[in-house]
């Protein structure tokens, strides 16, 4: 069944590419008919073939799923119990890397650990400017009390990079009006760990 599959889901997903490249072929876009003919289908094999194991396993967890709500009387559709599957999956994924990258920059604000945040100190002030961006452009009491701890988070993190770059806390006030990434870094990192041996 296994072969079968890891057959199957590559031969359709390389045959929809071609039937795509043929119908841009034949509304008369021949370059990106040629560009999903050469370069789409090879693409779309591999990662059929990497994702054919998966979609079986989901395949069947998804009829087994059905299956039950079918037998309690409920009118569902099996492609509403794929969709929803799906949206579980993109929720717990999307959960965990907020975790891991939470949990890192966490590490490295409060435990002194070098990881990617101690790094790149200016990524990181970018990362903690468009999380206040996204949770400040919603509307309602939540979202001001999300967008309030957006901004202590903001503070902290700008605070936590200006030390990092060796300044003084006072250039967070240029922080408000204008941005951190133009601030050199004055201390070096093996300065620092220099200086944090003795």
């Amino acid at each position: 069944m296994f072969s079968i599959v890891n057959f199957v889901v590559p031969a359709i997903a390389g045959l929809s590419m071609i039937w795509w490249a043929i119908t841009l072929f034949i509304e008369g876009s021949i370059f990106w008919g040629v560009l999903v003919l050469l370069i789409g289908t090879p693409i779309a094999i591999g990662i059929a073939g990497w994702a054919a194991p998966y979609l079986l396993f989901l395949g069947i967890i998804t009829t087994i799923i059905w299956g039950v709500i079918k037998l309690f009387g409920a009118d569902v559709s099996f492609g509403g119990v794929w969709d929803t599957i799906w949206l579980v999956i993109t929720i717990l994924v999307l959960a965990g890397i907020a975790f891991m990258v939470l949990n890192s920059l966490i590490r490295a604000l409060f435990g002194g650990e070098k990881n990617w945040f101690s790094r790149h100190l200016n990524w990181t002030y970018v990362f903690s400017y468009l999380l206040w961006f996204v949770l400040n452009a919603r509307e309602g009491i939540i979202a001001s009390w999300l967008s309030l701890v957006a901004a202590v988070l903001w503070l902290v993190i700008s605070g936590w990079v200006i030390k990092r770059k060796g300044r003084s806390l006072w250039w967070i006030l240029l922080s408000i009006i204008g941005s951190l990434l133009w601030l050199t870094n004055k201390i070096d990192d093996v300065l620092e760990d220099r200086v944090k041996k003795f």
